[in-house]
């Protein structure tokens, strides 16, 4: 068998999403490891095709190498900006507030009838913020919205007892027991 080599990415969530629901129209991907494989290849033949007939025109040529300059340059920004929100997140005070709200998510899973109950019975005093909102755990902790916006995707992104979910039009988040 011959030698093989891994490669790992580090992509956002949402790609990773986007690049699965690909996979089941793709008609020969099955693993997200052939999707990226088909798609490098297609990629670099796309690539050399578009160099063998650019290279009949100069003027094609000029136009591919700015558009590529661009497209280089988007990457780049895209790059760092990836970096700034990895580097936002892991802020003192964000994981603070991750501490914090942590302790106050509910217990069960949004939707199922026992988490249902515990929302219909909830008061803003009680210590588990049953509908799990940002709004809610908001209110319960007495902090702005943005700011536990940002603690509770935290948790959901590295905690792996964390879980968001929408349930009735909002996003709920909750622990696993």
């Amino acid at each position: 068998m011959p030698e093989r080599s891994q490669i790992n990415i580090r992509i956002a969530p949402e790609m990773k999403e986007q690049w699965e629901a690909a996979i089941e129209d793709h008609p020969e991907a099955r693993t997200l490891t052939d999707l990226i494989r088909i798609s490098v290849t297609h990629e670099l033949y796309d690539r050399q095709a578009t160099d063998e007939t650019v290279s009949d025109d100069p003027k094609l040529g000029e136009i591919l190498e700015g558009v590529r300059s661009i497209q280089s340059a988007q990457e780049d920004l895209t790059s760092r900006i990836d970096q700034l929100e990895r580097e936002v997140k892991h802020r003192p005070e964000v994981t603070n507030m991750a501490g914090r709200i942590y302790d106050r998510l509910p217990d069960l899973k949004p939707g199922i009838e026992d988490w249902k109950l515990h929302v219909e019975r909830y008061r803003p005093e009680e210590y588990t913020v049953w509908p799990g909102t940002v709004e809610a755990l908001a209110e319960a902790l007495e902090e702005p919205e943005y700011r536990v916006r940002e603690g509770a995707e935290y948790l959901a992104e590295n905690d792996i007892d964390v879980r968001t979910e929408t349930v009735g039009g909002e996003e709920r988040f909750w622990r696993i027991e």
